[in-house]
């Protein structure tokens, strides 16, 4: 009776249990507005602080000139994250789980596109001061 007892007290916490693993696994495997939200207030700080960006061709990457040290920060797809490098080096990871990123200049400032699976959030980011396009950085 004991052993009874213990056996249906163990099945209900574990599937207790089972059924909040469940909801934190999706939870973890899913990429958030709120990490989006972070990185885009990041950037927006640090392209604020800059004079010059530029966007490369494939518009797969954001190129930042740091003004205090005039190092090349730049922002890029790398396998299912969005990273962060200074002068081509470093891994710092600002979004993960991302199957597409892109920037878009604009007049203004540049545009991010941001996909995971079927969500896909945009954000404009304004810099009033200069920015350089791909063509002028080869010198066309």
């Amino acid at each position: 009776m004991i052993g009874l007892f213990i056996f249906i007290v163990v099945v209900t916490l574990y599937s207790t249990i089972a059924h909040y693993w469940m909801l934190a696994t999706h939870q973890v495997n899913t990429f958030s507005y709120e990490e989006f939200v972070f990185f885009t207030n990041h950037l927006q700080a640090e392209l604020r602080e800059s004079e010059t960006y530029w966007v490369d061709e494939k518009e797969e990457k954001l190129f930042i000139v740091r003004p205090l040290d005039n190092q090349i920060v730049h922002y890029e797809k790398y396998r299912h994250t969005v990273r962060r490098q200074v002068r081509g080096r470093g891994h710092e990871v600002f979004l993960q789980r991302v199957t597409d990123f892109r920037v878009v200049e604009t007049a203004y400032g540049i545009k991010l596109e941001v996909k995971h699976k079927n969500t896909r959030w945009e954000k404009i980011l304004i810099n009033p001061t200069k920015s350089l396009t791909s063509r002028e950085i080869k010198g066309e």
